[in-house]
């Protein structure tokens, strides 16, 4: 089995002068040198404080052929383990090879380097290392067993989960923070179908204090299997009763490293597998109880089925609806490589992008194709790729591709070098997560004839588009607008009057000349968009309920406000109302003495105002001429005409009508000429102001009360 995984490199030696404290080195052809050891194979993570941790094999003199060091870069590419970086292990039994080893950090910022010494006896070790480069469970870590394949998981309550591969199975256990194991004896994934080899592959924490494990049977000595997933408790027990098949049928790589991500327990998997040899892609959705919504396989990248889909990786952003994926494609004959890119609802499902993914770079002779993890920043999907080979294998350049949030790429400004030197042969691409919005990409080169680690920092800023919203307060006719807004460089006022501003304080004013409701919107622009935000606005005359009145015995004369809005509603307190949409005068005719309170309340499209006065009838049945029945006056109130019915049979034959004032004065006189019986004659108010008066006939021993109103 030692055959398997073995990845042999040529002892390369040289002499490497050596450097002093250092800053990023902009310049992309030459890069920053990490440490100047030779070394062919390299992992890189990164550090809350935005550092970059760097473990990479560095080939020495047989008989060890290799040591394992560590090298901290902080914030400005400053070495912070020595200029060589610091010897994590360099007694470990190597032969001339290395297998695959593992690399992680935990909330702490404590580094985990798990590694197989190919010597003798292959001693499976692990180190913890703090920020500051202690070794915590000691200079030559701790021997988890034989085997190979180490894995980490490290747990948040500082707990360490660690598992190898013997074989013919692998097999996990809990260590303590101080490195002591919390187990009587590793567990030994067994498989589901009898005779087959068990491979341990990713693995999550999920809450509850379990963790997930993805592992993959395998058949025989082919490299492929079917992936299983399996719960387990912080003690060691399984969790369902039988593992989950994430496939059925797919055979995936089992020597691979899945991209996975685990989102309020749902534990996602991005996968290439293959039924026969027709290699597609996939993404899994795993539920905490040990179900899969996606169905037997997931979903498919891309629905199409002439090209082969490989090496698919996936992230995802806290707070997101979405998981992104990106794929390298290419025919089925293998000879060229693109790149495509999906985004999938991370509850449903959907492909966002459209059933075949969507394009980024076509399968062609530049060999695009992503190299490393896939990133988001602010949402939008960050990886390298390389560009153009330089013997046919390894990437000549290295490129920083930059996606907008629809997947699209600004051929201008998504494309950034990262790695540039003519000479150099680049491998092991790593490109780190995101610390605020800077990314580290580390490498080996071999640019004169020994392969260096080296690293390029880039900043990307993020340019969002304008995102608005107004909120309008009107007073009358004019309106103040509030906004909350962000990222515009520059706006335009649109009032819906026709005038219009450019105004970008945080509250603008604006007077309207007519009531109306408008339209008011505000479009704010920047180099990254633009947004819009409107809302229609009511504004109205001033409004006002107040009123003045006039009463006489028993009769009220109101008067309301000059702007009484739409609409009056009149309630006289004594159980009559009384609504009104054409004048903003009334009159009531009390039937009782008493206070009575009278409410107005004025509306308009704007709202409405309420007044209340009391006022007070004290004069009904106190020496008061009742109205004479002889002559019919109609109607009362009047606006403009009142009409007079002469009694019959006529008395009087010759005379006035009269209209007085409530204090004697007389007002208006209006002969009668030729009287008839029962004869209806008219006199014009119009020109009378509103008000209570007195109007005497010929006919009439006293005056009968009339009321006026506009």
């Amino acid at each position: 089995m030692k055959n398997y995984f073995k990845q042999i490199y040529t002892i390369l030696f040289g002499l490497i002068s050596l450097y002093g404290n250092s800053q990023w080195v902009a310049n992309t052809s030459v890069n920053t040198l990490v440490a100047p050891q030779q070394t062919e194979d390299l992992k890189t993570v990164t550090s809350s404080d935005g550092s970059t941790f760097v473990a990479f094999w560095h080939q020495v003199p047989a008989p060890q052929y290799y040591e394992m060091r560590l090298q901290k870069l902080d914030t400005n590419g400053s070495p912070l383990l020595g200029v060589n970086g610091m010897l994590v292990n360099g007694g470990i039994p190597m032969s001339s090879y290395i297998v695959t080893w593992d690399f992680v950090i935990d909330d702490s910022n404590n580094v985990y380097i798990g590694m197989t010494g190919t010597g003798s006896g292959n001693p499976a070790i692990v180190h913890k290392i703090t920020p500051t480069g202690t070794q915590v469970w000691g200079a030559s870590g701790v021997n988890v067993g034989s085997g190979y394949d180490v894995k980490i998981l490290p747990l948040s309550n500082g707990q360490v989960i660690v598992s190898q591969y013997s074989g013919v199975t692998s097999s996990f256990r809990k260590y303590s923070a101080t490195g002591s194991p919390m187990w009587t004896a590793p567990i030994t994934i067994n498989p589901v179908n009898a005779g087959s080899r068990t491979i341990a592959g990713e693995m999550a924490e999920i809450s509850g204090n379990k963790f997930e494990v993805i592992y993959y049977e395998q058949a025989g000595f082919s490299p492929y299997g079917l992936p299983y997933v399996q719960c387990y408790g912080f003690g060691s027990v399984a969790q369902w009763s039988t593992p989950l098949a994430l496939t059925s049928g797919v055979y995936v790589q089992t020597n691979r490293r899945y991209a996975t991500c685990t989102v309020n327990d749902t534990v996602y998997i991005g996968f290439a597998g293959s039924i026969g040899t027709n290699i597609q892609s996939y993404i899994q959705r795993i539920n905490p109880n040990g179900t899969k919504p996606w169905g037997a396989n997931g979903i498919d990248f891309a629905t199409q089925s002439t090209n082969y889909e490989r090496d698919v990786r996936i992230a995802y952003e806290e707070g997101s609806q979405f998981i992104w994926a990106i794929a390298e494609f290419t025919q089925s004959t293998q000879a060229n490589v693109g790149e495509y890119v999906q985004k999938i609802d991370k509850t449903t499902g959907a492909k966002l992008l459209g059933a075949n993914a969507q394009m980024v770079f076509p399968i062609g002779a530049l060999d695009r194709s992503h190299r490393g993890e896939l990133r988001l920043h602010y949402g939008r999907p960050v990886f390298l790729v390389s560009d153009g080979n330089s013997n046919g294998v390894f990437p000549k350049d290295i490129l920083l591709i930059h996606l907008d949030t629809n997947g699209i790429l600004d051929p201008t400004t998504g494309l950034i070098p990262m790695a540039t030197n003519p000479n150099g042969v680049k491998n092991r691409i790593a490109i780190s997560p995101f610390t605020g919005n800077h990314v580290v990409t580390v490498w080996c080169e071999n640019r004169t004839g020994n392969y260096l680690p080296y690293a390029q920092r880039h900043s990307i800023i993020p340019c969002f588009a304008p995102v608005q919203a107004i909120f309008p307060f009107a007073n009358g006719l004019s309106v103040s607008i509030s906004v909350n807004a962000s990222a515009a460089d520059s706006v335009y006022w649109s009032f819906g009057d026709g005038n219009f501003s450019t105004d970008t304080s945080t509250t603008v004013n604006h007077t309207y000349s007519t009531p109306g409701t408008y339209t008011v919107c505000r479009y704010a622009y920047n180099a990254c968009g633009a947004d819009t935000a409107c809302q229609n606005i009511t504004v109205c005359n001033p409004l006002s309920a107040q009123f003045s009145y006039t009463s006489f015995v028993d009769s009220v004369y109101f008067m309301g406000n000059s702007n009484p809005g739409d609409s009056l509603y009149w309630d006289f307190g004594d159980g009559t109302q009384v609504s009104s949409t054409t004048s903003n005068t009334t009159a009531h005719v009390y039937a009782a003495n008493g206070s009575y309170t009278v409410t107005l309340v004025a509306f308009n499209a704007c709202g409405s105002d309420t007044t209340q006065q009391i006022i007070s009838i004290f004069g009904i049945d106190i020496a008061e001429n009742k109205a004479i029945d002889k002559v019919i006056i109609w109607p009362n109130p009047a606006r403009d005409i009142i009409y007079v019915q002469i009694p019959s049979p006529l008395i009087i034959e010759s005379g006035s009508i009269m209209i007085y004032t409530i204090n004697g004065r007389c007002l208006a006189s209006y002969p009668l000429i030729d009287p008839k019986p029962g004869q209806v004659r008219y006199i014009s108010v119009d020109e009378i102001p509103a008000g209570i008066y007195l109007l005497k006939t010929p006919w009439d021993e006293e005056p009968q009360r009339i009321t006026i109103i506009k």
